[in-house]
C-alpha cells in the first residue's frame, strides 16, 4: 500500500499516545529528521531512479542536480561519441578555471565536479555539478544522468494524506519505524535517548532483514568494469615453439 505523510503523522499520533503536537518541534519537522536518518542508513538499491536528461544554461558554469539526488551514479554526454563528460575533483575544476586555457583538449566535452551552490536567488544550497569550460549556448537534453534518489516529505501543504512518499513497499514499515522512533525520543524523553533507540535498530534483525531485501532486487550486476577485469587478453599458440627436454 503506497505510503503518504498523512500515514506517517498517524505513527506520530500513534507513538506519542494521541498527545497533541508539542510547541517545541512540530510533527513534520520529527518526519523529516527520521527520513534523512533513513536516507543516510544505507544506500538503498530500491531508490535508484530513471535516467533524466540535464541541460546546459548560457554562461552558468554548473547544472543543479534533481532535488532529490543523494549519488550520482552515472553522468554521460548524451550528443554523439566523439563528445565527452569527465569528472575530476573541485581543486583541479579550480585549476581549468584559473588557466582558462582553451586548447583542443578542452573542446567537444566538459569536466565536471559534485558541489553545493548557492541559488542566485538564495536560500540552502543546491547539489550541482559544476564544469569546465563555462557553456557557451543553452542546449537542452545535453546529458543523461542516472541517481540515487534520497526520500523525501512530499505534501506538507493541507493535504498531506494526498501525497505519496516514492519508497517502496518493501521498506515502508522500516520508514514507519524510524518516525514513531523519532515521536517517541521527543514526546516522552525529550529526545534525549534518540541515540540508543537508533543504535537499537542498527543492530536488530528486522533492519538486516530490510537491507537483505532490497539489495536481493538484481541477483546479476553484469561484467565488472574497469581494473584488470577490462583487460581484454589474447591467447593464441602463433609464436609457440617446442620445449626440449631438461639436460
Amino acid at each position: 500500500m503506497p505510503l503518504t505523510v498523512s500515514d506517517l503523522l498517524g505513527e506520530i499520533r500513534l507513538a506519542s499516545g494521541a498527545q497533541n503536537s508539542r510547541s517545541e518541534i512540530s510533527d513534520m519537522s520529527i518526519i523529516t529528521q527520521a527520513l534523512e536518518y533513513f536516507n543516510a542508513m544505507s544506500p538503498w538499491r530500491s531508490m535508484v531512479r530513471p535516467e533524466v536528461s540535464l541541460s546546459l544554461t548560457a554562461n552558468q558554469d554548473y547544472i543543479v542536480l534533481p532535488e532529490d539526488t543523494r549519488d550520482v551514479l552515472a553522468l554521460h554526454y548524451d550528443q554523439g561519441l566523439i563528445n565527452w563528460f569527465k569528472w575530476t575533483d573541485p581543486a583541479r575544476l579550480t585549476e581549468f578555471r584559473a588557466a582558462d586555457d582553451d586548447d583542443q583538449d578542452f573542446s567537444g566535452g566538459y569536466y565536471g565536479a559534485v558541489e553545493y551552490r548557492e541559488p542566485a536567488t538564495g536560500g540552502r544550497p543546491v547539489m550541482a555539478v559544476s564544469l569546465y569550460p563555462r557553456p557557451a549556448t543553452t542546449q537542452a537534453d545535453v546529458f543523461r544522468m542516472r541517481y540515487r534518489a534520497k526520500l523525501m516529505p512530499r505534501g506538507t501543504g493541507s493535504n498531506p494524506d494526498t501525497q505519496y512518499l516514492y519508497v517502496t513497499d518493501e521498506l515502508s514499515p522500516l520508514v514507519r519505524r524510524l518516525v514513531r522512533l523519532y515521536a517517541e525520543a521527543y514526546y516522552h524523553r525529550d529526545g534525549a535517548d534518540l541515540e540508543v533507540r537508533l543504535e537499537a535498530l542498527e543492530q536488530s534483525s528486522f533492519l538486516m532483514r530490510m537491507k537483505d531485501m532490497d539489495g536481493a532486487l538484481q541477483p546479476e550486476m553484469g561484467v565488472l568494469e574497469g581494473g584488470a577485469a577490462d583487460v581484454v587478453r589474447l591467447d593464441t599458440g602463433w609464436w609457440d615453439n617446442s620445449v626440449s627436454d631438461p639436460a
